[in-house]
């Protein structure tokens, strides 16, 4: 052998053990990113099942303050006024878990739909997600849409 072959010999002896060297490290790294992956993945998964404090309705004060303002209003008065609360967006959900707080709507297995029907049925919003609307325009930035009548519950007559 001349000395070309030896160093080459040599350099593909060092290769052979750099490579199982290699080998032995790239294991504990492949456990400790399965390791990471799982752990992640229960992350997410604690995430989207905790309720932060402040719920999708709104702080807490927010909520109580919205109720007592509603109390006495027609189902679509309340959701007008949800929505300005809001900046001109309501939730179908958040407006149904309001309305019956307030004692406006009780919790039926329909009230949802309800919730739904007077929004839709209304033409005042528009939809901009599913159970997601958005108070037109014109509703939103004037107020005499309402009138005092719509604001109350009609008064039946006692008998």
């Amino acid at each position: 052998m001349n000395g070309d072959e030896e160093v080459l010999a040599r350099l593909q002896i060092m290769e052979k053990g750099l490579q199982e060297k290699l080998d032995r490290l790239r294991k504990p790294l492949l456990q400790v990113e399965e390791d990471l992956q799982h752990v992640l993945g229960t992350i997410a998964f604690l995430k989207r099942d905790i309720k932060p404090a402040d719920s999708e309705d709104g702080p807490p004060e927010e909520i109580s303050r919205l109720s007592t303002k509603l109390k006495g209003m027609t189902q679509l008065a309340a959701v007008i006024t949800i929505a300005k609360a809001r900046g001109g967006k309501v939730r179908t959900q958040d407006a149904k878990r309001l309305m019956i707080k307030a004692g406006i709507m009780s919790a039926t297995k329909n009230a949802t739909n309800m919730t739904h029907n007077v929004i839709s049925r209304s033409n005042r919003f528009q939809r901009i997600a599913p159970g997601e609307y958005m108070l037109r325009e014109s509703e939103h930035e004037s107020d005499e849409s309402l009138t005092i009548r719509d604001l109350r519950r009609p008064q039946l007559p006692l008998q």
